[in-house]
């Protein structure tokens, strides 16, 4: 793939997605003039909570898509796709049932306060949609069909939630904290459901429960399950700090920290879509020994993502006051957070295509031990930062573990595969 075709691609992607965040943006605008500042706490933490649990369920077999469907089909084995999905259906409704059952002691054991509670059920409730559009997602993506890849999640989910708000608004409905979830949760259904009509024809979607050969499933489940742990650090760190956030701050901090890592995500976003793009081309570069093109597509994922994250760097140095002013006056006070979270976005840019290579190469379970490793970190920091801080300890505590990840990976990479997907390895190594 071209530099060319990649900048085009990632455009016209994030074009895309910066329309998805302007929404949402507006969304969030709308919650803040709506809302009690604690009760948009509320809401961010049920959001990310949904983002969590939909991960924990099917979120390693999404990342594992992006590269063994590649493989499949080049191989053309239609059938060992359609097993591939009957694992992950399978594996997600167990995975489904077990989280129900944890979630209902948990609300009945009476450790968490009322709106932990509301934000875990309605969490809940969303998960399965928001699954299936991580995973449909990602199997369209690696059916090089980007557009359906990100479009239904990154920007017809928000542009639905915001309508639902505004027409409510304007027709004299009274918002709260339940209704704004719940509004919340049939939207991700809808747009869930619509992707998997259209993703259905191509035999896509995982729609039916057949029984895949055992010796295929044991193989698959293990890696899976090392890849759910390595999704949490990947694709929705964003959303564990949220929840962190939401178990030792106050709400009205939690709403804080809830915007201002959404901002800072979308340039991170922008990082996982620069190597999205790439990913099939340069699976199937590792596998043909192409070392020409692996060098060539790595050079060009690092210089372009690294770019567009430094220049949003910059922006919130000029811009993040003003941004965060529109929300209203409570939320300027997360200026200095929101940078130290562009920073954190920064770090892991140099962190380049390390995860990909060793998931390419099979570590997913050494890749597993890096992920714990760098939330045990969050989670310890965080816990400690913030009553030396406040709400800035949040941010500090997202640099520390951003250091660990990206070190633990580079460390990884090296001596598992004899080479790394950062800028500074293919500096080093012409």
């Amino acid at each position: 793939m071209k530099l060319s075709s990649i900048i085009g691609k990632l455009a016209g992607f994030v074009g895309a997605r910066f329309l998805g965040a302007g929404i949402g943006f507006l969304s969030q605008i709308a919650l803040t003039r709506l809302l009690p500042v604690a009760d948009v706490g509320i809401v961010f933490l049920g959001m990310s909570i949904a983002a969590f649990i939909s991960l924990a369920v099917v979120g390693g077999y999404a990342l594992l898509a992006m590269t063994h469907v590649p493989r499949l089909a080049m191989h053309g084995k239609n059938s060992g796709l359609r097993q591939f999905n009957n694992i992950v259906l399978r594996d997600a409704t167990l995975a489904t049932g077990l989280t129900i059952i944890v979630v209902f002691a948990l609300v009945q054991s009476g450790v968490l306060t009322e709106g932990q509670n509301i934000a875990l059920v309605f969490g809940c409730l969303c998960a399965p949609a928001s699954g299936i559009l991580r995973f449909n997602s990602a199997l369209a993506t690696a059916d090089r069909r980007v557009e359906l890849g990100y479009v239904p999640d990154f920007l017809v989910r928000p542009a639905l939630f915001l309508v639902v708000i505004l027409l409510g608004y304007f027709m004299g409905f009274t918002w709260n904290t339940n209704a704004v979830l719940l509004a919340f949760v049939l939207m991700a259904y809808a747009t869930a459901l619509g992707q998997a009509f259209i993703l259905a024809p191509a035999g896509l979607a995982p729609l039916s429960y057949g029984s895949p050969r055992p010796g295929f499933s044991s193989r698959l489940r293990p890696r899976a399950l090392a890849l759910t742990i390595v999704s949490a650090v990947a694709f929705a760190f964003a959303d564990i700090v949220t929840m962190v956030a939401g178990l030792i701050l106050p709400a009205d901090e939690v709403a804080l920290v809830g915007v201002t890592i959404r901002l800072a995500a979308i340039a991170g976003f922008v990082l996982q879509a620069g190597q999205m793009f790439v990913m099939t081309d340069f699976t199937q570069a590792v596998m043909r020994r192409d070392e020409t093109l692996v060098r060539a597509l790595l050079l060009k994922v690092n210089l372009t993502t690294f770019a567009v994250v430094a220049a949003a760097v910059a922006g919130v140095l000029v811009f993040g006051h003003f941004a965060l002013g529109i929300f209203g006056a409570e939320y300027v006070r997360g200026t200095g957070l929101l940078a130290l979270f562009m920073v954190g976005q920064s770090i892991r840019a140099l962190g380049g295509m390390n995860q990909h290579i060793l998931s390419i190469n099979g570590h997913q379970l050494r890749t597993a031990g890096a992920c714990v490793a760098t939330l045990l970190i969050l989670f310890a920091l965080a816990w400690l930062l913030t009553r030396q801080l406040g709400f800035l300890g949040i941010g500090y505590a997202v640099i520390g573990a951003e250091l660990t990840w990206l070190l633990a990976l580079a460390g990884l990479s090296q001596k598992l595969c004899g080479r790394r997907g950062d800028m500074l390895w293919l500096i080093r190594n012409p």
